[in-house]
């Protein structure tokens, strides 16, 4: 009963924020912000409610941490519009609507300041590594999104545009069953993402149960031209769409999902291409000049492919030193109150 999903992502132009994107104000009956540090139990307290959630029979969406995916920054459940949001840096948010819908709950109440106070030198120099290292990683993803695009811009030339604009109106046909005209919303979120534990995408789990499309091409040329009009298309036609999008380039869109008519278009190339079972494929190589044949991207992918790897490994370094502060607060955490305030508000959100 869980969708997996990423509100956020490290990319070449930084860390990219989706969160606004999880629930709008519309749709929210229940929101609350979660503020604290970190190892004062914001994850392990939204993991409990989707369990609980999950327990009455409800669909919950989980928003992974791109920096652990083990942990969550995110919960919610469209059917009675609630959302929990770890609401603090790099995703820092607050309140839309004040006591109507929204709220604030502050885990900091939950950590022994004194405790805490006693490891003041040794958390400031973990957090000063930290940054440190995350600046470095943050400055090398910056240089893997140079080569990234240059390859990409070189690749772009072949592209017939026409070809795609074909492709994409006879595919569209697929929407003009829907007679809907006040759904069209598009909700930009990522399935994937460079994480220290490496790449990690929940394509394949997400869409499972979804009548899939799967795109190829060559050096993916062409996928995000035509995403993004079938993306224009589903919407003109009043239908609601997911756009997920790239971590290497997160403007252009990588999978596309259709909720209404549970359909999606899916890349099954690239580093976070999809590889579960599609009703058909779409051969986009048909779009591309035939001149691209002679193009050699070979260096590029193996400098693309050593950068990435000096990426992963400079933000591991910098998780192990959040770890290590991460523990030094929950050490001085009162799990009881924390508890209560866990039963308490599953039974609040439950009512």
């Amino acid at each position: 009963m869980s969708k997996h999903m990423f509100a956020g992502a490290s990319s070449p132009i930084g860390f990219v924020d989706f969160f606004d994107n999880i629930m709008s104000t519309e749709k929210v009956q229940s929101r609350f912000f979660l503020k604290g540090s970190s190892g004062s139990g914001k994850s392990t307290f939204m993991k409990k409610i989707a369990t609980a959630l999950e327990a009455e029979g409800l669909e919950v969406e989980r928003f992974h941490c791109a920096n652990d995916a083990e942990s969550l920054d995110a919960v919610a459940n469209y059917e009675r519009g609630i959302c929990f949001i770890d609401a603090t840096f790099p995703h820092s948010h607050d309140p839309q609507m004040p006591i109507i819908t929204d709220k604030i709950i502050d885990f900091s109440q939950f950590i022994d300041k004194d405790k805490v106070s006693s490891h003041r030198a040794e958390i400031t120099l973990l957090t000063r590594a930290k940054k440190s290292l995350s600046e470095k990683a943050a400055g090398y993803f910056a240089a893997l999104g140079k080569i990234y695009n240059a390859d990409k811009v070189n690749c772009k030339e072949f592209l017939i545009n026409q070809s795609v604009n074909k492709l994409t109106k006879e595919w569209s046909k697929i929407f003009r069953t829907n007679k809907n005209t006040n759904n069209s919303i598009n909700r930009k979120l990522f399935l994937s993402a460079v994480t220290p534990d490496g790449l990690v995408s929940f394509a394949d789990d997400f869409f499972s149960e979804c009548t899939v499309y799967g795109i190829f091409t060559e050096h993916i040329i062409g996928i995000g031209e035509f995403l993004e009009q079938m993306k224009d298309e589903a919407n003109n036609y009043g239908m609601f769409t997911n756009s997920f999008y790239n971590p290497f380039d997160p403007k252009i869109i990588e999978h596309l999902h259709i909720p209404e008519i549970n359909t999606a278009f899916v890349t099954i190339d690239g580093h976070f291409g999809y590889s579960g079972i599609v009703a058909e494929k779409i051969d986009l190589t048909q779009c591309i000049n035939r001149k691209f044949a002679n193009h050699n991207t070979q260096n590029n992918n193996e400098l693309f492919n050593t950068m990435l790897n000096e990426v992963i490994d400079l933000m591991k370094a910098s998780r192990d030193q959040h770890f290590k502060i991460e523990q030094l607060y929950s050490g001085s955490l009162d799990y009881e109150r924390v508890d209560e305030l866990t039963e308490r508000t599953i039974r609040d959100i439950l009512l």
